[in-house]
Parts: structure tokens; C-alpha cells; sequence
């Protein structure tokens, strides 16, 4: 138990070390690694309170105001009723009647369209 302590110690000593000091380093990260130092930690009391990033109260009042508003439509719709699971071929008719038409692209797809080669048997 005592060796287990002291390899876990020695670990953390490890883990805790000065970088600089570890081992050779190459000039730049050195002097990168002594400026750092020298800057201190950031003071958390220095970072400003706000509500949210960077907008205030009304501007989230509004957004919410906007999602409820959306969220009334969805719920007013009537597509927002479930399926019948009875008659799902009406539903789907009804559904496609409701649907908007994709736009027209390229050239429209006929029956008279060439078909693959079927193989020959042999």
C-alpha cells in the first residue's frame, strides 16, 4: 500500500512540474513559457456579467415571443392531428394535395425514358 502511495505521489510530482524545468526545450517556447508566467492567472471577478452572448433581456424576450408565436402555428395547423392509422391512404392523398410542388429541374422524367440493358440468357 505504502509503494502504491508513494508511485502515485511521485506521478503527481511529475504531472506538477515546472515545464520549463522538465527537461531542453527549444528557445521560443521557453520565452513563451516565462512571459506566460509573468502575465499571472485572469481574474474571474474581471470577466463581465451579461444574459447570454452579448444580448440583453428584451432581445431574448423577443426571440421567445417569436418561437411561442411559431409554436401556435404549428399547433394550429391541421396537419398537426396524428395519422389514422385506418385509412392511411387518404391521408397520404390529402397529404400530398397539401404539399407544395418542388420546383421544376432539368428535364422531366417520361415513361419513354431508355431503360437498362437487360442480359441475355444464355
Amino acid at each position: 500500500m505504502a509503494a502504491a502511495l508513494a508511485a502515485a505521489a511521485g506521478v503527481a510530482s511529475c504531472a506538477s512540474a515546472d515545464p520549463v524545468a522538465s527537461g531542453p526545450h527549444p528557445d521560443w517556447f521557453v520565452a513563451q513559457a516565462k512571459a506566460l508566467d509573468a502575465k499571472g492567472f485572469p481574474s474571474l471577478s474581471a470577466i463581465p456579467r451579461a444574459s447570454g452572448p452579448g444580448r440583453s433581456g428584451a432581445t431574448w424576450s423577443a426571440i421567445g415571443a417569436e418561437l411561442r408565436a411559431e409554436g401556435a402555428q404549428v399547433l394550429a395547423s391541421p396537419r398537426n392531428v396524428p395519422a389514422d392509422l385506418k385509412d392511411l391512404e387518404s391521408f397520404e392523398a390529402e397529404a400530398r394535395r397539401a404539399a407544395t410542388p418542388p420546383p421544376a429541374q432539368g428535364t422531366p422524367m417520361t415513361s419513354t425514358a431508355a431503360k437498362p440493358a437487360q442480359p441475355k440468357a444464355p
